[in-house]
């Protein structure tokens, strides 16, 4: 049975949406393999350095697409470390579209959720934010929410890497 890096990264995202389902979290027990397999698997196809530069690469790549919403608080650590594991097997080209899918599926299913609360008041007030900012004025000054809810980012993440496949990245 020959196993790829596709097929990897497909284990990998199912498997962090379980667990962060599941139990809140994405474990480094998961991560860090994939994060080795990625390395191992492209330096035995690519050869040594081409291998080890593109995951090297790759795991950048995905660790630097969420650090910033990491350091401002709005992305947990395995989000973090999931995503620089998929650059990994992916490279760098693969995470960052992965990513920028998953941005689009993240947004869509907080919108999704926010509705299905019928807090539209958030929605509108969002919405008039973006207004603002369009316009080049400033939204006004946020209130600090204690009571902050926060969605399993590992759900858009596969739904990013299956629009990345579905698009004709990686097959």
């Amino acid at each position: 049975m020959i196993i790829s890096l596709p097929s990897a990264a497909m284990v990998l995202a199912c498997s962090a949406a379980y667990t962060d389902l599941a139990w809140g979290r994405i474990p480094n027990w998961l991560t860090i393999p994939f994060l080795f397999i990625g390395l191992w698997f492209s330096t035995a196809q690519l050869g040594l350095v081409p291998g080890l530069l593109f995951s090297l690469k790759g795991m950048g790549t995905g660790l630097a697409c969420l650090m910033v919403p990491f350091i401002l608080g709005g992305a947990g650590g395995g989000d973090v470390k999931l995503l620089g594991a998929m650059g990994a097997l992916l490279g760098c080209c693969g995470v960052f579209w992965t990513f920028l899918y998953a941005a689009l599926a993240g947004g869509i299913y907080s919108m999704a959720v926010l509705m299905a609360k019928k807090n539209y008041g958030v929605v509108l007030n969002l919405a008039d934010d973006i207004r603002q900012l369009a316009r080049g004025r400033n939204p006004g000054p946020y209130q600090e929410n204690t009571g902050r809810r926060t969605i399993p980012y590992s759900l858009p993440v596969l739904a990013g890497y299956l629009a990345y496949t579905a698009a004709g990245g990686l097959v």
